[in-house]
């Protein structure tokens, strides 16, 4: 008889462990998920929970974004005309206040954290929307938000962000591949 007490004592606290773990593991750079760390991680990282999401903070998530500068060269290397830069969201220098523009905005990771796919996808785009571009380098960089400690101490973010990521697309290889698609055309 006297096992029943103790088998709903120990339900009791495995529950309210479970719901401090549901809270505390989301929000893992607030002041508590910091303090609770050893004790709370070890078993969010088995269940899954260990995903953070910095829901609340100001922005819902790091800010990622892609800068490229276009240069257009002739096959000597010399100048055409001056080379042009641009930020992949443009809405870069701007705060987005928008909820889902900022999800957006952070979906953006699954094409920027993949070189393969900023050389298949994003470089040939940046190469058509600059017609006569030569050579563009992308820069993946990184705007995180400050620790609690570092706000409460009145630091901003940071200007220009961390660079993650730099790699350069040639455009010259997109436009052989769209010659040669065009002689092959005019050949049938």
């Amino acid at each position: 008889m006297k096992s029943r007490p103790i088998l709903k004592g120990f339900i009791s606290l495995f529950v309210l462990f479970q719901l401090l773990v549901i809270f505390i593991a989301p929000n893992a750079s607030s002041y508590l998920g910091r303090s609770l760390l050893p004790f709370v991680f070890s078993y969010a990282n088995q269940i899954g929970l260990n995903t953070t999401w910095n829901f609340f903070s100001p922005d819902p998530a790091h800010t990622m974004f892609t800068k490229y500068i276009v240069w257009f060269e002739d096959a000597e290397g010399n100048e055409l005309k001056e080379a042009e830069h641009g930020y992949i969201p443009p809405e870069k220098e701007n705060i987005v206040t928008d909820s889902s523009k900022r999800r957006f905005l952070y979906m953006m990771r699954f094409l920027i954290l993949d070189t393969q796919r900023m050389k298949s996808i994003l470089g040939p785009w940046i190469c058509r929307s600059h017609p006569g571009a030569s050579l563009v380098k992308m820069e993946h960089i990184l705007e995180s938000i400050p620790t609690l400690e570092r706000a409460q101490l009145g630091e901003e973010r940071p200007d220009e962000g961390r660079v993650m990521m730099e790699m350069s697309y040639h455009c010259k290889q997109d436009k052989d591949s769209s010659e040669q698609k065009n002689q092959n055309e005019e050949s049938l």
